[in-house]
């Protein structure tokens, strides 16, 4: 059941976002004046249970990523060739000749305990302590109504991860509880997978108008000695000058797009910014999961994970010239067998066109 505290949530984020004074709305001839083609972008993801008052389960996680501009030939372009100009053209796979192509490459780290992080001994009937640190590179193409993804990872979990010692500087750095569980955490192991993802607009905003909504599908597939599973889902926003991109991005599975803007570019310095509210929902299957299944070739704690789970997130997007800020709330439903709480923590995303 969501909580009050995620209805109180979303009615705040829906207040802020609708308290902006309606503006203008601007003809097609001078929309094309105020937008400019960004030449890439730089994002940074936190997400950390600390921003709902807890400290368990998924409790932080953060990812830098850059997105080049559109590849091909031409001004303002990146000119990519050789073995990865082909994989771009190639993939991915449902994309058509005219889709637009970009890259990203992305370096991040996720962090997870149980519950009792004070205890030294091993807690069996709760999840074990991990770390998982990783690089990805990712292809993307864009076309009017359809966005899709491919992503390949690398990375490793366990001690060499050092997700136990960024944990332990954070929280002797802020004064939070000593985390004393670590030697308990899964053991190292070289992560490698491959992602696909895919967004449809199925309801576009009125382009003359400045308040409006839209809806859009998502589905994503992952197969990895971390993570394999599927999920599928949908987006509904609202507010005013929605930009036409394909919504919002996460660091977990499901994520993808990995920020890619407006298909006009960002608005110029002096135009009117854009503020706007969304809803996430997604359901996912999970064949494996090494949080919480343990390491792949060696014996380690492990829970019986659930197969089936869900999140829900409410957040919020501003918009202006070169900057997108948003934060968000992400419920998510029990992701083991006798878990006894629930896990909420809070997404910040802060980006900037170049």
């Amino acid at each position: 059941m969501i909580s009050r505290d995620v209805f109180a949530a979303a009615g705040l984020l829906a207040v802020l976002a609708f308290a902006v004074t309606p503006g203008t709305a601007a003809s097609p001839e001078s929309a094309k004046e105020t937008y400019r083609k960004a030449s890439g972008t730089i994002g940074l993801h936190v997400e950390n249970d600390i921003f709902a008052g807890t400290d368990r389960g998924y409790t932080n996680g953060f990812k830098l990523v850059w997105l080049s501009p559109e590849i091909g030939p031409g001004p303002g372009r990146l000119p990519l060739t050789g073995f990865l100009g082909n994989l771009a053209r190639r993939l991915p796979f449902s994309a058509t000749p005219e889709a637009r192509r970009y890259l990203s490459l992305s370096f991040g780290q996720n962090i997870f305990t149980p519950q009792d992080i004070w205890r030294r001994n091993l807690i069996i009937d709760d999840r074990p302590y991990a770390g998982f640190t990783y690089g990805t590179l990712g292809f993307y193409a864009r076309g009017p109504s359809v966005l899709d993804g491919f992503e390949a990872t690398i990375g490793v979990v366990g001690p060499a991860s050092l997700g136990g010692d960024v944990q332990k500087f954070l929280h002797r750095t802020f004064g939070w509880t000593r985390p004393e569980g670590w030697p308990n955490q899964i053991k190292n192991e070289l992560i490698l997978g491959f992602g696909a993802d895919r967004k449809w607009k199925v309801r576009k905003p009125d382009p003359s108008g400045v308040f409006d909504w839209d809806a859009i599908v998502r589905a994503h597939g992952r197969i990895s000695n971390a993570v394999t599973g599927a999920g599928a889902g949908f987006e509904i926003r609202a507010g005013r000058n929605l930009p036409r991109d394909f919504g919002s991005s996460f660091i977990l599975p499901g994520g993808g797009g990995t920020g890619i803007g407006d298909e006009n570019g960002f608005r110029t310095s002096g135009t009117p910014g854009a503020v706007h509210v969304f809803a996430v929902f997604e359901g996912q299957a999970v064949a494996r999961d090494i949080f919480l299944d343990g390491n792949t070739f060696r014996e380690s704690h492990r829970v019986v994970k659930r197969p089936l789970v869900a999140d829900i997130v409410l957040g919020l997007v501003f918009r202006k010239d070169r900057v997108r800020a948003s934060f968000a709330y992400v419920l998510r439903s029990p992701r083991f067998v006798g878990q006894t709480y629930r896990e909420i923590f809070g997404a910040f995303n802060l980006s900037l066109n170049l």
